[in-house]
């Protein structure tokens, strides 16, 4: 059995796990009360699209990144996220634990696809150029979650 790297991971696409990540999110949010699967696809398609965007004005020419690709990687890196959300369950997010958990969720699902995108479009010195939209757009789902 052949050990696969970042570079073979980053550039396996899969949408249908992708799917079933937001799925679970709006699931565990559906059981706090709040039906956000509207939201949850459409902010995610629309983020994914400006992601996908600027990611194609930083890359290198010649070099063209699929929304597919943006889709698949954002999307798995959706997963701290059912965390968040299924500790929102048990737990309240309005104070400062909960604040701590709540930027570290952040932190976590923003590094993971940052990392992903500088290893499989080697922008490895445009790393901060790519991890400020996602974290932006991580934010967004966070704000799903909380409110």
């Amino acid at each position: 059995m052949t050990q696969m790297n970042i570079k073979d991971v980053a550039d396996y696409h899969d949408i249908s796990g992708t799917l079933a990540i937001a799925g679970l999110f709006g699931f565990l949010l559906m059981l706090r009360g709040k039906l956000q699967f509207g939201y949850i696809y459409g902010c995610g398609l629309t983020g994914c699209v400006g992601v996908w965007l600027l990611i194609n004005l930083m890359t290198k020419r010649g070099v063209e990144v699929s929304l597919y690709s943006v889709l698949s990687i954002l999307g798995y890196s959706l997963l701290p996220f059912d965390i968040l959300a299924t500790g929102s369950l048990f737990f309240d997010l309005v104070n400062p634990l909960g604040a701590f958990f709540c930027f570290f969720i952040i932190a976590w699902a923003t590094l993971t696809a940052t990392r992903f995108f500088s290893h499989s479009l080697d922008m490895g010195d445009q790393k901060y150029l790519i991890a400020y939209p996602t974290f932006l757009f991580y934010t967004v789902f966070l704000l799903l979650c909380i409110l």
